[in-house]
């Protein structure tokens, strides 16, 4: 799930770590920014390292979630754990800025719609934005009491979202296919980890 558990974030600590994580990937976006060089296209390149910047934080959280999972935090680094919610809510954040500069680029809302229907590879980035997007209005405390148990059900749909777009990364041209396949392996080997676990775990209680 994108965010941690059912687990309340302190409302006094909550503003301070969604700053944190919203500066430290713009200090590495303008990093990249100065050392580009001269571009034909900046926006473009703006609008992929926020896109990228996105990604990265979804697939962190992910990565936690698995470990996680495996590995429980010691009792004196409990208090890392609620930074899960704001990661998520943050990478989200950033993704909203990467659609919004696409329609920046295409000049307009209609013909940013016309490219979005256009190309299938924005299918998947829109489609895993609408997900996150649903994933981070409900990332909060009044969320968590009002569902219930179907909030950690509903926020286990960030690994639905983590697969689109990963297949929206994969299906832009000249896209590193190396460097996202990676980064899904590394998302997706923990998780089947934890499912089949969970199968042997039910398949054994059935016997009994």
């Amino acid at each position: 799930m994108i965010y941690a558990g059912t687990m309340r974030v302190p409302a006094r600590l909550g503003l301070v770590k969604s700053s944190l994580l919203l500066a430290l990937p713009l200090l590495w976006i303008t990093y990249e920014m100065l050392h580009l060089g001269p571009s034909a296209n900046p926006a473009k390149d703006l609008n992929h390292l926020f896109g990228r910047a996105g990604f990265y934080m979804l697939a962190l959280n992910l990565i936690i979630g698995s470990w996680l999972a495996f590995w429980p935090l010691p009792n004196n680094l409990r208090w890392l754990f609620p930074f899960r919610r704001p990661l998520g809510v943050a990478g989200t954040l950033y993704t909203a800025t990467h659609i919004a500069l696409h329609f920046v680029i295409e000049g307009d809302l209609s013909d940013g719609i016309s490219a979005i229907v256009e190309a299938r590879y924005l299918w998947f980035g829109l489609a895993g934005f609408l997900i996150l997007l649903a994933l981070a209005l409900t990332s909060n405390n009044a969320s968590v009491r009002k569902l219930g148990k179907r909030w950690k059900k509903l926020h286990r749909l960030a690994y639905l979202a983590f697969g689109i777009t990963s297949a929206h990364a994969l299906s832009i041209e000249k896209a590193d296919l190396v460097h996202f396949s990676s980064i899904a392996l590394l998302v997706m080997l923990p998780l089947s980890a934890r499912l089949l676990r969970y199968a042997a775990k039910h398949l054994t209680s059935a016997r009994r």
